[in-house]
């Protein structure tokens, strides 16, 4: 939902640069792969609610704007409260 789907009337999110898809890929797969620990089926339903919405946020933020870092930072911060650890360039 984040990644492969693209809004083709935004000009930012129609065509990303390699670098900023190689950004995003190396992130989601970090969140696809890490463990999180949810007291239950409905945190964790919320939790990835809230992910998809920041992330889809995030891909509409220029690289390099005020939004982007922000976004980036929701997404990362998010996820460490429920287990997950940033790769150091995080």
């Amino acid at each position: 939902m984040v990644y492969l789907q693209q809004d083709a009337f935004d000009e930012i999110d129609a065509c990303m640069s390699r670098e900023r898809q190689l950004e995003s890929f190396h992130l989601l797969k970090g969140l696809i792969d890490a463990d999180y620990d949810f007291k239950d089926k409905d945190a964790a339903r919320g939790f990835f609610t809230e992910i998809t919405n920041i992330y889809k946020n995030w891909n509409y933020s220029a690289p390099g704007s005020t939004d982007f870092d922000r976004y980036r930072k929701e997404i990362v911060d998010l996820a460490v409260q429920h287990g997950y650890i940033a790769p150091s360039e995080a």
